[in-house]
């Protein structure tokens, strides 16, 4: 999915100015840091557009499914089916892909992903999104 120039250049600024600068701090400050950014982005589209959740139509039918004395939600299992569905995908991606691999190696130690000749920079700045 292709982001719009305008949100590209969003993110190249947010990374630049707040993520760069602390990239040599302990993960746990780049996770505050960044935990910090999203708080406020969310704040400030909430301000620009408003705060209301607008729920979007499920793609489970809404109904429910009665064995013996339980009773199953469809909606709920089809996100269990789904999420089940995103962690093998997800897992696949960074066990078996190359660039899988060097996000695994850049969040486990930068300065050692460095002697191995990656571009730390690039692969954060992938991850982030341009």
């Amino acid at each position: 999915m292709q982001l719009s120039g305008k949100w590209k250049i969003l993110g190249i600024i947010t990374e630049r100015l707040v993520i760069r600068p602390a990239m040599r701090a302990p993960h746990f400050n780049v996770f505050i840091i960044t935990l910090g950014v999203s708080i406020v982005m969310k704040s400030l589209s909430g301000f620009i557009w408003s705060h209301n959740d607008y729920p979007y139509p499920s793609v489970f039918p809404d109904e429910t499914i009665t064995i013996g004395t339980a009773t199953i939600d469809l909606i709920g299992l089809g996100n269990i089916g789904a999420t089940v569905m995103l962690m093998v995908i997800l897992y696949a991606f960074f066990k078996y892909t190359r660039y899988g691999t060097a996000m695994r190696a850049v969040s486990e130690s930068q300065k050692c992903r460095f002697t191995d000749g990656c571009k730390c920079q690039a692969i954060l700045c992938r991850h982030l999104g341009h």
